[in-house]
């Protein structure tokens, strides 16, 4: 119940462009750029401190669709409040 009250917030506060999809307790968000991904992050960080219910980040990968990362993407993730995110990409070699 607390997922999906979530998911309809994230829903509201996210642009558009961003596409969200769920099942169980696992969520799949695409998004365009960082300004986004930080919003996710500070949204999803704000929802664990009354809720609880934290991302496990250690299961949250980030991947491009289009290719590889570039490293200043990697730098970002490293300096973000979600440092252990994985970045993985589709394509990489």
């Amino acid at each position: 119940m607390c997922l999906d009250i979530r998911l309809h917030a994230l829903a509201r506060d996210l642009p558009r462009e961003v596409w969200l999809g769920a099942f169980a307790d696992d969520i799949g968000i695409l998004f365009n750029c960082l300004d986004e991904l930080m919003t996710i992050i500070d949204l999803m960080t704000e929802f664990a401190s009354f809720s609880g219910l934290n991302v496990n980040v250690d299961k949250t990968i980030l991947m491009s669709t289009i290719g590889r990362l570039k490293a200043d993407v990697k730098d970002w993730v490293t300096s973000s409040p979600w440092p252990k995110l994985d970045t993985h990409s589709m394509y990489a070699k």
